[in-house]
């Protein structure tokens, strides 16, 4: 069961797969977004809830510059396991699980179990379409998991409730170190090996005044490079 990540996500920096069939197609408002779900009603909600996102990400430069699909699906695989959440790099396409289907995803004791299953999706197409928006602004290098993940778990906990985040932190904003956090310590083997500690490390990170959607735009830009020095 998908236990290890904090926010059970994953982004398939790859090619992309066969697009899953969907019964209900709908182009959402603007034509930029076209919703792949088991009926209109489910896909206008989140045609709404992109729209609600969009201002979000704008805020730290995050914008989309080419069409995206997004499939609501039942069950789905990734050759590392069943997932939540995926955007393959370079295909335009986020896959995520049903919001019903969420709730049985996550073992009891797991922090996304205590939340809403609205919020819980909600919060999940934030990091992929993070993911997404960043992937249509070309990368400085191959991959760039720690920038890519970086920005999509710093948007995705900053849409949420300050309640939600920090149960999902597992402290309170007063609970946070408050000690800087370097950015060698954000890179691409903490953030494949132990996705819950760079997590908090993002969240931190970003919410120190120097950094926030200041940093976000740097990556963007190329000016942050999160790869570990050479040996």
């Amino acid at each position: 069961m998908i236990h290890r990540l904090l926010l059970a996500l994953c982004a398939t920096l790859t090619s992309a797969a066969a697009a899953p069939p969907g019964t209900a197609a709908l182009l959402c408002p603007g034509g930029e977004v076209t919703v792949e779900a088991e009926d209109r009603a489910t896909a206008t909600r989140v045609c709404d809830q992109i729209a609600e996102i969009r201002p979000a990400l704008a805020a730290c430069g995050l914008q989309q510059s080419a069409p995206l699909t997004v499939y609501l699906v039942d069950e789905a695989d990734l050759p590392s396991g069943p997932f939540l959440g995926s955007y393959a790099a370079g295909s335009n396409e986020i896959r995520l699980a049903r919001p019903d289907r969420l709730p049985d995803m996550f073992l009891p004791d797991h922090p996304f179990a205590r939340l809403d299953p609205g919020l819980m999706f909600q919060s999940l197409l934030v990091h992929e379409l993070s993911h997404a928006f960043l992937d249509q602004v070309e990368c400085t290098r191959t991959r760039c998991v720690a920038e890519h993940e970086y920005v999509a778990y710093a948007m995705q906990l900053s849409f949420l409730p300050e309640e939600a985040r920090m149960t999902l932190l597992g402290t309170s904003e007063d609970g946070l170190d408050p000690a800087p956090v370097p950015e060698e310590s954000l890179n691409d083997f903490t953030a494949l090996l132990d996705p819950v500690h760079f997590a908090n490390r993002v969240w931190r990170h970003f919410s120190q005044p120097e950094n926030g959607c200041d940093f976000i735009r740097r990556i963007q830009s190329g000016e942050v490079d999160l790869r570990l020095p050479p040996l």
